[in-house]
């Protein structure tokens, strides 16, 4: 039988003309399986724990297990794609492997390496609760079939596979018609995310031990082919000042510290800092230090990668003299762009996806879909709005950020 183990007072908030109850049961953190009732309305049964999040993960896994590509997957499809072929100069390579992505059977060197640095995360802190040990167990062999898929698509002077388009299962026969044959390239804000990815697959990944020194030599190789290569965009910036401060802490060598501490600093250039046109946000970033274009992520979306190249250095370089501008910047965009950003979507306080500016929409008419979008936004002043959901130019990219998509 049910009891009643906690009552609240409930929160009412208005936005944009719509009247939302709020029921805020913060302060209960007692674990269980509980309810909730507003009025005659009682919601599903939900958890409440230290762990609530572990069946999500599970799922993600078991997703990622059944895009794989190149490996059977019972229920799903045998080993495919054998005879697809990725080159540079004379050098032919199979290249299958790896997953497949969400939306077809195509693969990508950074949606990869994205997802492996993530699970890597996720496994040193799911390693520390011994009783999750069979997650921490699927976790790092999920990771390592994407790391491995990365060594393998990357040649010998740092370029690789960086995008293979793909629609069908092909026959796995080669020298027929369905064959795909991809050139590599050098993409050097991917390299830089590739060594990051590297190195901690050598330190993370203890059943690619083997391979140890293999990581490492690419990690390298990856980063001295990027530094020449690259120029001042904020992903190449945040994940150059990434990988460099990983390789410091792994090798020592100043040359990485300097080139940390230089990309640090390029970052604090990409980062809007004061209240433009009287605005309430600020701390959202440009495309580069030329600050011409705001980023504005709709399709994929690289907005965390200035926020893990703070902390990354804020940890690394505890004593250096930037560590205090590194810690602002982060929170800048925390409190003044996330936060306050969120407010619109109040009370879901869903992340903002960017700030937009009435001049880069042209002039009104019926077709411009750009502008009536940003029209439907929230109107800051004039000419700045901020929305939760970008502004799309099709019906077919349909992403927002790391943190939520649209439901398209």
């Amino acid at each position: 039988k049910r009891r009643t183990v906690y009552t609240a007072e409930v929160k009412h908030v208005s936005n944009k003309g719509n009247e939302f109850a709020v029921l805020d049961f913060s302060q209960f953190a007692k674990e269980g399986r509980y309810a909730i009732r507003y009025g005659s309305v009682t919601t599903p049964e939900f958890p409440i724990g230290e762990n609530v999040w572990m069946t999500p993960l599970f799922g993600v896994l078991n997703f990622y297990n059944c895009q794989r590509c190149g490996h059977e997957v019972e229920g799903v499809h045998g080993v495919c794609h054998q005879d697809i072929m990725g080159f540079h100069g004379d050098d032919f390579r199979h290249i299958n492997g790896g997953w497949h992505d969400a939306a077809d059977l195509s693969q990508g060197f950074f949606r990869t390496a994205m997802a492996c640095y993530a699970m890597m995360q996720n496994l040193e802190v799911i390693r520390q609760d011994p009783s999750l040990s069979v997650l921490a167990a699927r976790l790092e062999e999920e990771a390592a079939w994407g790391m491995k898929w990365l060594l393998e698509t990357s040649f010998e002077d740092g370029y690789h596979i960086s995008w293979n388009t793909q629609r069908i299962y092909t026959d796995n026969i080669e020298g027929t018609i369905d064959d795909i044959v991809t050139k590599a390239e050098l993409v050097p804000w991917e390299c830089f995310l590739g060594a990051a990815d590297m190195l901690r697959a050598s330190e993370v990944l203890g059943c690619m031990s083997g391979r140890k020194d293999e990581l490492e030599a690419m990690a390298v190789l990856k980063w001295e082919s990027a530094m020449k290569a690259c120029g001042a965009s904020t992903v190449e910036l945040a994940w150059g000042a990434t990988s460099s401060a990983l390789l410091y802490k792994r090798f020592g060598d100043e040359k990485y510290k300097d080139a940390a501490l230089r990309f640090g600093r390029q970052l604090f250039e990409c980062q809007e800092t004061s209240f433009v046109d009287g605005i309430p946000v600020t701390g959202y970033f440009y495309t580069g230090t030329s600050r011409r274009a705001l980023i504005h992520d709709f399709h994929v979306s690289f907005n965390e990668a200035p926020m893990l190249a703070l902390s990354e250095l804020c940890r690394t370089f505890p004593d250096e003299a930037d560590w205090m501008e590194w810690y602002s910047a982060a929170a800048i965009y925390n409190e003044y762009f996330m936060k306050r950003g969120s407010e619109i979507a109040s009370p879901f306080d869903l992340v903002p996806n960017g700030l937009f500016r009435r001049s880069d929409y042209g002039k009104p008419h019926e077709a411009n879909y750009g502008l009536i979008q940003y029209e439907d936004g929230t109107q800051l002043s004039e000419n700045y709005a901020i929305r939760t959901f970008p502004i799309w130019a099709d019906h077919y990219y349909h992403g927002g950020t790391q943190v939520h998509l649209s439901n398209a």
